[in-house]
């Protein structure tokens, strides 16, 4: 994969951030052309040109939620954005797909309790998102917000 530009999207923590090429490390999970990847080498430069050597990003550990139990907010959420729940492996999750890159991450990232209570706050949001685009999300689509969180 070649990138030409100096800047390009990583994802840090819970968000994607323009960063530069040159600071990009080994395991930095970067999108470029419609997909997202896990870099496998640092950034070079051959023949004039910078170099990322990357692998698509494999999916990450989810986790499935299940309509009346202790996390049903979380579940509804889920279902509004069409989303996965992330198993990061420090304990915390998200909602994202980080597949899709910057617009298709659905929540901060917190323990599950804290991501059910944030659920329980903004359900509402999610549910008039989900109304205004109903079709596209029961279609099997993705779409994509802008995080009023951060």
């Amino acid at each position: 994969m070649e990138k030409d530009q100096k800047q390009i999207k990583r994802f840090v923590y819970d968000r994607w951030e323009d960063a530069p090429v040159s600071e990009l490390t080994v395991g930095d999970t970067i999108f470029n052309n419609s997909h997202a990847y896990k870099l496998t080498e640092p950034p070079f430069t051959e023949e004039g040109k910078t170099v990322l050597r990357a692998e698509k990003l494999e999916e990450l550990p989810i986790v499935v939620m299940l309509y009346g139990g202790p996390s049903e907010a979380l579940a509804t959420v889920m279902d509004y954005t069409n989303s996965g729940c992330i198993n990061f492996d420090d304990g915390t999750h998200m909602i994202a797909e980080l597949d899709m890159g910057p617009g298709a991450v659905f929540s901060p990232r917190l323990s599950l309790s804290e991501l059910e209570a944030w659920c329980q706050e903004n359900e509402l949001k999610f549910e008039a998102h989900y109304s205004n685009n109903f079709e596209a999300i029961d279609a099997g689509q993705i779409v994509k917000i802008d995080p009023w969180w951060l």
